[in-house]
């Protein structure tokens, strides 16, 4: 009868003291994680646009913050707000340091709009304003009227240019994709049914921006048979399917 009820009191008194052992427990893995995990290094890569101490100060991150806690989605929206950051992805090293790496954005075309010139990437972002002299050095647009162009938005249009500016888009992406940005001049998307720019100097009719990545392939190879051949492109058609013309 004795052992029964000292394993009651037993069973009682264990009843009685697991929640302060818990709570006991929470108090000291919290007050760890508050000590021990304290952010003393912040490092930047990636990024040649900008110092690594703009990059952490627009990120919002600073020396001291919890490394567990640091909410690295908010600070990468501050971080897309600057103009020539593309992607932004933030990781947590253990114990104590953070790395924010950098995508940047690359320049591709100037497009020109009330006598200003805007330097885009080949997503249709809106980089900078730029001079003529340095406009020289980019891919240029005709053809697309830009709505309020600021640094770091999206490039606006009015609603019947928005297929203008899809193509355009589309046609960027390609020939970033294939390398030739540096041969490639004055695109002109007046008629977006015939798209034209200039491939190394030479006239290329690419017809509408549907499969801009395929058609920059074949003028590609056009241009390489022509050379090949011994001869001088005049003009390059790569606007109906499967055919492409040189001449």
């Amino acid at each position: 009868m004795a052992d029964r009820r000292g394993v009651r009191r037993y069973g009682r008194s264990a009843v009685v003291y697991t929640p302060v052992a818990l709570l006991l427990i929470v108090f000291v893995s919290a007050f760890g994680v508050s000590v021990f995990f304290r952010v003393t290094a912040i490092i930047v890569s990636g990024a040649s646009r900008y110092a690594p101490e703009e990059i952490i100060g627009k990120s919002g991150l600073e020396i001291g913050d919890n490394l567990i806690f640091v909410d690295g989605n908010t600070a990468g929206r501050r971080l897309m707000q600057l103009p020539y950051v593309r992607e932004v992805r933030i990781t947590r090293r253990l114990p104590d340091t953070i790395e924010i790496i950098i995508s940047e954005a690359v320049p591709m075309a100037v497009i020109r709009v009330d006598g200003e010139d805007w330097l885009i990437d080949a997503d249709a972002r809106i980089l900078e304003r730029i001079d003529g002299g340095e406009s020289a050095r980019h891919i240029a647009v005709r053809g697309i009227a830009l709505i309020s162009p600021a640094p770091g938005g999206k490039a606006k249009v009015a609603p019947e240019s928005e297929t203008r500016l899809y193509y355009l888009t589309e046609l960027l992406r390609a020939i970033s994709d294939k390398g030739v940005q540096g041969d490639i001049d004055d695109v002109d998307m007046s008629n977006i049914s015939n798209i034209t720019f200039l491939y190394k100097g030479v006239k290329v009719e690419m017809g509408s921006g549907e499969s801009a990545g395929y058609k920059i392939e074949r003028m590609i190879g056009v241009e390489e048979d022509v050379r090949r051949a011994g001869g001088e492109a005049g003009k390059i058609d790569v606007s109906k399917d499967g055919r492409s013309n040189a001449w």
